[in-house]
């Protein structure tokens, strides 16, 4: 079972230790002021996902460096005309054996785990799939990707982290922002900490 801290305004040393022990916190965009729940993909349980999934879009992306997707062999998405993709995301994956179609909780729980783990090979993910990999450039400074991947780097832990933006609990057509996050990580015993901070912390 996933655990859950029990207090949420936390600096983020504090959620990236929470990160480490197995836990979801709650990271802010200090830009948009979206709401994303951050889990260690090197750690992730079914349980963890399905979490994800019930309060959430249940688009599931992995945070990682450029350089693990490059040694995985994910390139980034393409647009027809030949531009890259502003968001940076890589192709999509599933794990190669042990799933069926790649959309449970416990599929994409095993495909997030190969990708948080240093060991896994190229061959060990198929192309396309259920996970998407977001690649997050060196010394990136915005955005909650890079934020997901400082957290991980502070807590010395495989720089991969699942990410899933929270629907607002009272109206499900749009994001939670602010105040409402803020409600949303009381509710659940969820560590909260800013985009900004996270990125300063890991910059340090």
């Amino acid at each position: 079972m996933t655990r859950i801290s029990t207090t949420t305004r936390r600096p983020a040393h504090d959620c990236a230790e929470e990160l480490a022990r197995g836990s979801i916190v709650v990271l802010v965009d200090s830009d948009t002021g979206e709401a994303e729940l951050v889990a260690a993909a090197r750690t992730i349980t079914r349980d963890a996902v399905a979490f994800m999934v019930r309060h959430g879009t249940g688009f599931i992306r992995a945070a990682m460096t450029g350089a693990a997707c490059n040694r995985l062999r994910l390139p980034a998405m393409w647009h027809p005309d030949g531009s890259a993709a502003r968001s940076e995301y890589a192709v999509s994956v599933d794990a190669a054996h042990g799933v069926s179609t790649g959309i449970s909780a416990g599929d994409r729980a095993r495909t997030l785990r190969l990708l948080g783990d240093p060991a896994t090979p190229p061959d060990a993910l198929t192309r396309p799939g259920h996970v998407v990999p977001v690649r997050v450039r060196p010394r990136r400074r915005r955005g909650a990707p890079a934020a997901a991947v400082a957290l991980c780097r502070i807590a010395d832990i495989t720089e991969c982290a699942a990410m899933a933006g929270v629907v607002s609990p009272c109206d499900p057509l749009r994001m939670a922002r602010g105040p409402e996050a803020r409600s949303f990580a009381e509710r659940y015993g969820l560590a909260v900490v800013s985009s900004a901070d996270a990125v300063a912390a890991g910059s340090r």
